[in-house]
Formats: C-alpha cells, structure tokens, sequence
C-alpha cells in the first residue's frame, strides 16, 4: 500500500529485505485488490536481461506452488525504466479497478 515517488522514479531504490514476488500476473493483481479496491497497491513489472538479474524459483518450497513465487535476495536495487503500463481488471461478480504498473530492471548484489 504504497505510492511510486518522483525519487523513486528517477533514483530507484533497494529492498532492504528478501522480495517475494510471482510470475503470474493474476496472482500478483489478486494480492493488490483489499475489499474490492487497490488501496495504493504499487505493482511492478521485473525486466530481468540475464539470469544473472532473475529471482530464485522457490515453487517447490512453497505451501502455494501455484503462485509461481519467485525470490530476490536482500539489498536488491529496482531501477525504474520509465515504463508505465496501466491495466484494466474485471472484478468477479462486477465491478473493475485499474493498476498501473511501473517497469523496474532489477541489480542483484
């Protein structure tokens, strides 16, 4: 529940603790939805160039592998790419949200 800062935008930023993230958009648009509405939930889209730059898959030590859980370690730096994508959700049983989406590539350390 958070909002992308113009800081952010232009410097980047570190994740000081291990990110959980997913491969599957569906799951990671399921988790930004509280109550039926967003809430400032901040998506972001990895652009990995390299294996170098992808999070460990760590489906098979999940108690829910089919949210395709992907791991980045601590200290990862998101770099914004200037990229902005906002997508238009239909809500099961009526109603849609939107999600704007911000392009990252990711710094490993």
């Amino acid at each position: 529940d958070t909002q992308v800062t113009e800081k952010f935008r232009s410097n980047g930023g570190k994740e000081y603790a291990p990110k959980s993230t997913t491969t599957d958009v569906e799951v990671a648009c399921g988790y930004a939805i509280r109550q039926r509405k967003t809430g400032g939930a901040l998506p972001m889209k990895i652009v990995a160039e390299n294996n170098l730059q992808r999070g460990a898959d760590v489906r098979f030590l999940s108690m829910f592998p089919g949210e395709a859980e992907t791991l980045f370690p601590p200290l990862n730096f998101m770099q914004p790419t200037g990229k902005e994508q906002v997508i238009e959700f239909e809500l099961p049983g009526g109603g849609s949200f939107k999600l704007c989406i911000i392009e990252v590539k990711t710094t490993l350390p």
